[in-house]
């Protein structure tokens, strides 16, 4: 587990609540993590901007990535080789972490993107945000399959479900919106 305190992330032992490590290296307060499916890389960004990449094996800085404006949301590709970013403007970044180069450059939302979700297969990514709709993307192309809006508030939460046939998306109401992926139609709302 990794919590970011002001600006530094304590990776914890679940099972004792222990500390493992302490990560230092942003100038300011924590704002966004996201561990590779791997469980041995962690991204993070702060209010300072730049996304940072650790090995947590050694508890080493080996990346730093500027450039995406201010973050509102990090998420790893399945694949682990690819982060996706998104910012205030509402612009979402694929960054390639072999090299640290932004691979695609993503933009149909009218305001902030606020959540992001890959399928598992690491196929498509949905993203939700301040115009309160969620957006299917092929990675592979870069286009928007469909936009999806049923949401009177901005979508802040996302999930794929494990056979990636359900998208659920939540916004600032206690209401989750279930949608079928295939179709991009409404499959119920859950109360």
């Amino acid at each position: 587990m990794a919590i970011g305190r002001a600006n530094k992330i304590a990776l914890m032992n679940t099972a004792t609540r222990e500390p493992i490590q302490t990560l230092a290296g942003h100038g300011s307060e924590i704002k966004h993590l996201s561990f590779a499916a791997d469980g041995r890389t962690l991204a993070t960004t702060s209010e300072d901007g730049p996304i940072q990449i650790w090995d947590l094996a050694g508890g080493q800085l080996t990346r730093v990535i500027t450039g995406g404006g201010r973050i509102t949301a990090l998420r790893f590709a399945p694949n682990g080789r690819t982060l996706a970013s998104a910012n205030e403007g509402g612009d979402v970044s694929l960054w390639d972490l072999q090299t640290g180069a932004l691979s695609l450059q993503l933009r149909r939302h009218s305001g902030g993107v606020n959540a992001i979700a890959f399928s598992p297969d690491g196929n498509l990514m949905a993203t939700g945000g301040d115009d309160r709709s969620v957006i299917i993307w092929e990675i592979a192309t870069g286009k928007a399959r469909r936009a999806l809006k049923d949401h009177d508030l901005a979508v802040t939460a996302l999930a794929f479900s494990p056979d990636g046939s359900l998208l659920a998306s939540g916004a600032g109401n206690t209401s989750v919106v279930l949608w079928d992926v295939p179709t991009g139609k409404l499959n119920r709302v859950l109360k």
